[in-house]
């Protein structure tokens, strides 16, 4: 899929882990996080024996492997031009 640009807005588990798929195949993805707090599963630790161990995340990095990430503020007019545009203009290329 080299070459194929995938722009994901999702959260939790199911769509990010078929982003992550995509980026497995070569495509670049690039996942939109709520600008302060990012995914809202990025606050989910788990470690042996489903007890918190430190910053290890594996809830959140194994489906969000191979991804870059932008965070933007989506309820505030300006994000959502910038999102509209950029859409636009990686659908013309």
């Amino acid at each position: 899929m080299e070459g194929v640009r995938v722009l994901e807005v999702a959260q939790f588990t199911f769509t990010p882990s078929a982003g992550a798929v995509l980026a497995d195949w070569g495509a670049e993805v690039i996942k939109v996080e709520h600008a302060e707090h990012g995914d809202a599963q990025r606050g989910l630790t788990i470690g042996a024996g489903g007890v918190a161990s430190g910053s290890f995340q594996p809830l959140m990095e194994h489906p969000n492997r191979g991804k870059r990430s932008i965070g933007l503020a989506l309820e505030v007019p300006v994000p959502v031009r910038f999102f509209s545009n950029w859409s636009a203009s990686q659908m013309s290329s």
